[in-house]
């Protein structure tokens, strides 16, 4: 693969979708350009680091305008969900506006956006997997900045991909299995809400993924964007609830031989854990269009978690 003509702006670079885009595009000949909040050569990679401050209008306008990119990915967000109920005008700068910005500056530019949202979009009232088709039902603001981000990406730029990906973790940044693997270490019992089902997603697949997109159409990378513009789930395969989830860290975690304080792991439902942002129950994604559309299978979750566990057993 060699892209060796594009240059791909990628948000995001210290979250745990960037953090591994750039490494999963790192070989493919493209000029990659990181955007960060603050100007500093970057530790983490040896690229060209220009700043892209999504708070602020005039800095991703000039950002874009200098790098001139034929390509943005945007896995940057808002993802503060509680705190969002608070913070609105926050998590729909970030989410929405500067989404709105970036994809009009794309479409001046003749670019192509890829950009990642959420399962929280859709809230579905039943309980089977969710279609890209599905009504949207945004449940908390968080979920309304996204949905109102993939508008203003439908209405302004037409040669876009938009990744719908729930329960993300990875080595970069918070999540659900670091959380777990913290208080597994600090407590005898742990409580974990079992009636909400969806799909772990590991960063590294989600990164992966786009690589494979631009693998596909690496004879005409924009081209492939806009003949396949639209909107599409994208998870590792498989279904589970929060609960069994935390039980397959745990059981990972003892098979690695790290050193545990938990005892006993009990089920409880959403009503016994309130938050101030409300989920959905139903986060099952339907993965068909994806599948059928780019001939790619993501991988089952248990193997990926089974994978970044061992990953992260050498960094504990």
């Amino acid at each position: 693969m060699h892209l060796k003509n594009m240059r791909i702006l990628i948000t995001g670079v210290q979250g745990q979708v960037g953090f591994e885009i750039v490494k999963a595009l790192g070989l493919t000949g493209a000029e990659l350009v990181l955007g960060a909040r603050r100007i500093q050569k970057s530790k983490l990679f040896d690229y060209k680091v220009v700043q892209l401050d999504l708070l602020d209008t005039a800095s991703i306008k000039e950002c874009l305008l200098s790098v001139k990119p034929h390509l943005v990915i945007n896995p940057a967000a808002y993802t503060a969900v509680d705190k969002a109920e608070t913070e609105r005008d926050l998590a729909f700068q970030v989410n929405c506006h500067a989404v709105e910005m970036m994809a009009g500056i794309m479409a001046e530019l003749g670019g192509a956006m890829i950009h990642f949202s959420t399962d929280y979009v859709y809230n579905p009232d039943h309980n089977d997997p969710i279609e890209e088709t599905a009504p949207k039902s945004p449940p908390n603001v968080y979920a309304s900045s996204k949905w109102a981000g993939e508008e203003a990406i439908r209405s302004t730029l037409a040669t876009h991909i938009i990744l719908r990906t729930s329960w993300v973790y990875g080595i970069q940044g918070q999540n659900f299995v670091k959380t777990m693997l913290r208080l597994g270490r600090e407590r005898d019992l742990i409580r974990i809400v079992a009636d909400q089902t969806g799909s772990p997603s590991s960063a590294v697949n989600l990164a992966q993924a786009v690589y494979s997109l631009l693998l596909l159409g690496v004879s005409n990378p924009l081209g492939f964007v806009e003949e396949h513009q639209g909107a599409y789930n994208l998870t590792d395969e498989g279904y589970t609830s929060w609960f069994h989830f935390g039980q397959e860290i745990f059981n990972h975690a003892r098979e690695l031989g790290l050193e545990l304080k938990v005892k006993e792991v009990l089920p409880i439902s959403t009503t016994e854990y309130p938050t101030p942002a409300k989920r959905p129950l139903n986060s099952r994604l339907d993965l068909t269009k994806f599948k059928s559309t780019f001939g790619i299978s993501p991988k089952p979750w248990k193997m990926s978690l089974e994978e970044f566990m061992y990953q992260a057993s050498l960094r504990l």
